[in-house]
């Protein structure tokens, strides 16, 4: 959420315009209608969405879809790498603030059985 704005948890990529298929559910089986063109995202825009969705705080998967395939891009590798090292901070990130809080949960509760043992004593 941001200012009470539910946003998107994935980041849906369209990185060429090449397909070497045929498959019938495709609009691409006929190529009068939706001819193969050799258009190609750049890393550079991937890496700008990345810098994007860590700006704005969020944890969202990329995936990559479209009428083209993903593997005839010839930088689909970079893009890749840059995708899991964009994944890694943050689960590292996240996995951080995890133990920062197990850790203070496991004092806390250490604390509560102190006082709890204190008071038998007491008692007896």
């Amino acid at each position: 959420m941001l200012d009470g704005i539910p946003l998107f948890s994935f980041v849906e990529l369209n990185i060429n315009e090449l397909c070497n298929r045929t498959c019938v559910f495709c609009p691409r089986v006929d190529p009068e209608i939706y001819p193969n063109r050799n258009l190609n995202m750049e890393p550079e825009l991937v890496s700008r969405l990345i810098d994007e969705v860590e700006r704005m705080g969020l944890s969202c998967r990329f995936s990559f879809s479209g009428y083209g395939e993903p593997l005839l891009h010839k930088r689909f590798p970079e893009m890749i790498r840059q995708i899991r090292q964009a994944n890694m901070k943050r689960c590292r990130r996240r996995r951080q603030r995890r133990m920062k809080k197990a850790r203070k949960n496991a004092q806390k509760k250490r604390q509560r059985m102190k006082k709890k043992n204190k008071k038998k004593e007491n008692n007896t």
